[in-house]
């Protein structure tokens, strides 16, 4: 059996794997879900989107409350290029956005729980010849409230 070979097209899986990992349930902040968190930090700030850059740690707008997620999101970021072998300089830019209070669309929100307004996690990821290949998966949320939520014990 021959090794796969990796080539930048993989980083169109990367980029998925990190969209469907950040949007899910189990991606929480301090016991709760992280999506929820950020809907409510980027309501506070005045701004429908906030944006992590995975390879600096950045935040727009900054923050530091999500530190600890994204420092794990930029651990699996490099963990998924070194299973896949893709060497680390061939990423220029790892982005994940989240798209608040978007419109309805039937592609990214049918059959999502319709608790909350949708929104899109957007993962982009730029390669070193200038290629972007990106992810998108959409559902619907509602502000951070621990007073309607349950915090989990992780």
């Amino acid at each position: 059996m021959r090794p796969t070979v990796a080539t930048r097209k993989n980083l169109k899986g990367v980029a998925g794997g990190l969209a469907a990992s950040f949007n899910s349930r189990n991606n929480g902040v301090e016991g709760y879900w992280a999506i929820g968190k950020l809907c409510s930090f980027a309501n506070s700030s005045g701004t429908d989107t906030v944006a992590i850059d995975l390879l600096s740690g950045e935040t727009l707008p900054p923050t530091d409350e999500f530190a600890l997620p994204i420092h794990s999101y930029r651990l699996k970021l490099t963990g998924q290029l070194k299973a896949l072998g893709i060497p680390a300089t061939w990423v220029t830019r790892a982005v994940l956005t989240l798209s608040f209070n978007q419109e309805y669309d039937r592609k990214y929100h049918d059959g999502t729980y319709p608790v909350g307004h949708p929104y899109l996690c957007r993962c982009d990821i730029n390669d070193d010849r200038g290629k972007t290949y990106t992810a998108i998966i959409g559902a619907h949320c509602r502000p951070h409230d621990p007073a309607r939520e349950y915090r989990s014990g992780c």
